[in-house]
């Protein structure tokens, strides 16, 4: 679970702020079966400090949210920008097969950044795929799931 906090005054929050410079960079956010909430303190503030699944950190940013529960607490737009217009056209953003009352992606923002994809490119940011993860989790008997989440 991860849970927005209230910020100070005058803040918001944001829920990923990737960063790559390079194109080659293996490197992103991936939030897959998470659920996606504010804390008590922040419910009451949540229309005066907005939270956002996010902001491109740096020109080559890449986040992708997949099949978790949002709640209301972010905003329809979705994200914001960090400086200027870094990343917004140049970051890899993805929302795939969320719930919840802020998984509504029709108000989204529309940069060039933000992408829809398929079951068949979802797959490729599981743990299995993205992280290599039979190689080096499996073997540390820590439980995960690798695939997409059944029934989710």
């Amino acid at each position: 679970m991860l849970v927005v906090r209230k910020p100070g005054p005058g803040q918001n929050c944001m829920v990923t702020a990737q960063g790559r410079n390079d194109l080659g960079t293996n490197s992103a956010i991936v939030l897959q079966n998470c659920t996606i909430s504010g804390a008590p303190d922040y419910i009451p503030v949540k229309d005066t400090n907005k939270a956002y699944l996010g902001r491109p950190w740096k020109q080559f940013a890449r986040s992708i949210i997949m099949q978790s529960r949002i709640d209301d607490i972010i905003q329809p737009e979705g994200y914001a920008p960090m400086t200027g217009t870094i990343g917004i056209d140049t970051s890899f953003i993805v929302e795939f097969g969320n719930r919840g009352p802020g998984a509504d992606t029709s108000r989204r923002v529309a940069w060039k950044g933000i992408k829809k994809i398929d079951i068949n490119e979802a797959n490729k940011w599981t743990p299995r795929v993205f992280l290599e993860s039979e190689t080096w989790i499996l073997s540390s008997g820590v439980p995960y799931s690798p695939d997409m989440v059944p029934g989710v």
